[in-house]
């Protein structure tokens, strides 16, 4: 058990000690990472709460765009850097330090990239959102290093102190806005990405700084295994894969603000971006599981279809409790937001029902990730890519916000219906260890 962790358990109460102290390292880590989504979550709702008593609707969305504009061009820099933290840090043994190095190096280098190519790109593909600059560029590469450092430290083996840094770093994200939005004279959408762009600056360099330290005491620590790890060639080939079929899978959260703010105005994009982070809670919860089951998978050389069925029994209970709730109390969460905010409750029924598909999707790919098989990987992702993305300006033009999450909704189900036989035969239990 994590030191951390285990500090945290001796202010609980007995029982909960040891139904911890029982359960399986799986558990344990996507305890910490679950726990981390909602802790994040929760601080990221008290944001837009907070932002929407300080600034109107319209400010709103505009700064939501800017600011998933920011996220596209980070997640798309990030170049399956995440999956290589949770698949191969785990076995790099001595290399572990030099390793979590360069994938931050990479990281931070591409997102620069990143930046630069997405302020270039506005005036032709997004003439609503506001035009930046080098700052936009600076921020987008700090972003990305900050997106992929959580997935580092779970490669690692420090998983517990991922909630503590998302913790820190998002309620000093709202201070900062309360400050900025005191003390500037500034637009409200500025203050909000400002706020955004330092707290991410300054926790991408603590967590820096944090990994650095952890990896050399984990080398220090005494003997550990070093696995084989593949050629250079081999690592990029899986990384490139990986990257572009995770950006495929999850190309609403990315794109879909701009879209909207582009076809229905930034009022509706305000209700949008509101309404999907409700609802990206639940979609957080097989995504942290799935990626705690390749990282147990790959260091403990383990049956990872045993470790997959486990973990969707984990996720289903917390994901199914989670979508009654969003169905039933949804109108009257989205009104903490503000009486107009209720018009995204359509939309998040569709993306509640969403969440019930997700999770095999995720899960089939963390399968295929451990086992290092490309190919079907790339074929999900480019399948769910283009019907949600063919599907998303008709059905958003046609029907408005709600058009969108059944956009989503049917990439989702496309990726399913492609990838059921290798799904099905993936969960069926293995021979061999692997």
């Amino acid at each position: 058990m994590h030191p951390m962790m285990a500090a945290w358990l001796r202010l609980a109460p007995s029982s909960l000690r040891r139904l911890v102290q029982t359960t399986s390292p799986l558990l344990q880590s996507s305890a910490a990472m679950i726990s981390s989504a909602i802790a994040t979550s929760g601080i990221g709702f008290l944001f837009w709460i907070v932002a929407t008593r300080l600034f109107e609707a319209a400010e709103i969305g505009t700064g939501a765009s800017v600011i998933t504009a920011m996220s596209l061009a980070g997640n798309l820099a990030t170049v399956g850097m995440q999956q290589v933290s949770t698949r191969f840090l785990p076995i790099a043994g001595h290399r572990r330090s030099s390793m979590a190095r360069r994938i931050q190096l990479v990281a931070l280098g591409a997102g620069g990239i990143g930046g630069l190519v997405f302020v270039l790109g506005p005036a032709h593909w997004a003439t609503e959102l506001p035009r930046q600059g080098t700052l936009f560029v600076v921020a987008t590469a700090f972003a990305t290093t900050f997106l992929i450092q959580d997935s580092i430290l779970l490669g690692l083996g420090h998983a517990p102190w991922v909630p503590v840094i998302n913790v820190v770093f998002g309620f000093g994200k709202i201070v900062l806005l309360i400050v900025i939005a005191k003390t500037i004279d500034a637009n409200g959408w500025e203050s909000l990405i400002w706020s955004w762009w330092a707290s991410i600056m300054l926790g991408a360099v603590v967590e820096a700084v944090l990994i650095d330290r952890l990896a050399q005491r984990h080398q220090a620590g005494g003997p550990h295994t070093d696995y084989q790890l593949p050629k250079f060639v081999d690592v990029g080939r899986f990384a490139l894969v990986h990257h572009l079929s995770t950006m495929l899978l999850n190309l609403p959260p990315l794109i879909f603000p701009v879209l909207v703010l582009q076809m229905l105005g930034d009022v509706a994009a305000a209700h949008f971006y509101t309404t999907w982070m409700i609802a990206s809670l639940l979609m957080l919860v097989a995504q942290n599981i799935a990626n705690v089951m390749v990282t147990q998978a790959a260091r403990a050389n383990a049956d990872v279809s045993a470790l997959a069925r486990q973990g969707m029994w984990y996720a289903a209970a917390l994901v199914l409790p989670g979508v009654v709730v969003l169905i039933v109390a949804g109108r009257f969460v989205l009104r903490i937001f503000g009486s107009d905010y209720e018009q995204g409750y359509a939309l998040l029924i569709v993306l509640a029902l969403a969440t019930l598909i997700q999770p095999i999707n995720t899960f089939a790919m963390g399968i295929l990730r451990v086992r290092l098989q490309l190919r079907p990987v790339l074929i999900q992702g480019s399948i769910a890519g283009a019907v949600t993305l063919g599907c998303a300006w008709p059905m958003g033009a046609a029907l408005g916000l709600p058009g969108f999450g059944l956009a989503y909704l049917l990439g989702l189900c496309a990726a399913l219906v492609v990838g059921l036989p290798q799904i099905r035969h993936l969960l069926v239990t293995s021979p061999g260890a692997r």
